[in-house]
């Protein structure tokens, strides 16, 4: 388990990205906290410190999601270079990662699906329109 944590101009825009990572099955919990002053350097190799007050975007996932995430937020964020990053869980109780696995698990349906789509987009010589009976075994079509 993986605590990403992402820094957004304002609620709104915190709002959105957890909503989009929460729809999308990326996240199983996302906390929008307000009032984080931040100080930083920026423009880069400038030596300028900046200050802004910023929101909070603290979300719980599985590291197997991570590249998805960080895509999907950098698809949504109005900042050029967007602070968001990951930090691992060390301690976790069994029930709480029990429910945020369950709550990122897909259905055994929508597996199957996924699974014949990936095998009707490659037809290979032989099976020119996707799946052979071998292949529907395999992936549980």
């Amino acid at each position: 388990m993986i605590v990403v944590i992402v820094t957004c101009k304002d609620k709104e825009e915190a709002t959105k990205i957890a909503k989009r990572l929460l729809e999308k099955k990326l996240v199983a919990c996302a906390k929008v906290l307000p009032a984080a002053h931040s100080l930083y350097l920026w423009p880069p190799k400038s030596g300028k410190i900046k200050e802004a007050d910023e929101i909070m975007l603290i979300a719980k996932t599985l590291e197997s999601k991570w590249e998805t995430i960080e895509k999907e937020v950098l698809s949504l964020h109005s900042y050029k270079n967007p602070e968001i990053y990951a930090v691992p869980v060390s301690h976790v109780s069994k029930k709480y990662l029990n429910w945020v696995s369950g709550e990122l698990r897909k259905s055994k349906k929508a597996r199957a699906y996924e699974s014949m789509w990936k095998i009707l987009e490659k037809p290979t010589k032989g099976k020119p329109m996707g799946a052979s009976e071998e292949d529907k075994a395999i992936y549980d079509i």
